[in-house]
């Protein structure tokens, strides 16, 4: 038998939702987020007419011409920080400083392997033509 929402044939409804006080999820606080405010500029003197803005938000202002931002902001003491910014993708990458050649000459220790090796080929010559002069056989060893 049903008789509307709420309402059960056995009295009001028991269970743990209306055992003690109703305990709510309340998520932590968020930190503040900083909002940015976007105006673009023609001139500096325009960026500096612009009012800070009072919730501490961040006003960035381009000036395309030019390639300057200019930003503008409240801080702690109420004081307006104003700051000059260039983009530095307009500028030629500066070229990299020369790195100086080493002052090592292979020359004397090339010389000194291409002697090393004809020396072992004198050697290998040599030990090859006393194995041909030499007799095979048992006897050969006497």
């Amino acid at each position: 038998m049903y008789a509307g929402p709420g309402v059960y044939p056995g009295g009001p409804m028991q269970g743990p939702q209306q055992q003690g006080p109703m305990q709510q999820n309340n998520p932590p606080p968020q930190p503040p987020q900083t909002q940015v405010l976007f105006r673009p500029v023609s001139s500096y003197d325009e960026a500096l007419l612009v009012p800070a803005d009072v919730t501490g938000a961040i006003t960035l202002m381009p000036h395309l011409s030019n390639g300057l931002i200019y930003t503008k902001q409240l801080d702690s003491n109420c004081n307006v920080d104003f700051g000059v910014y260039r983009r530095l993708s307009n500028q030629p990458a500066p070229a990299p400083a020369p790195v100086p050649a080493p002052a090592y000459d292979p020359r004397t220790e090339i010389e000194a392997l291409r002697d090393e090796v004809n020396a072992l080929r004198a050697e290998l010559e040599e030990t090859r033509k006393t194995a041909q002069k030499r007799p095979a056989g048992k006897g050969a060893e006497a």
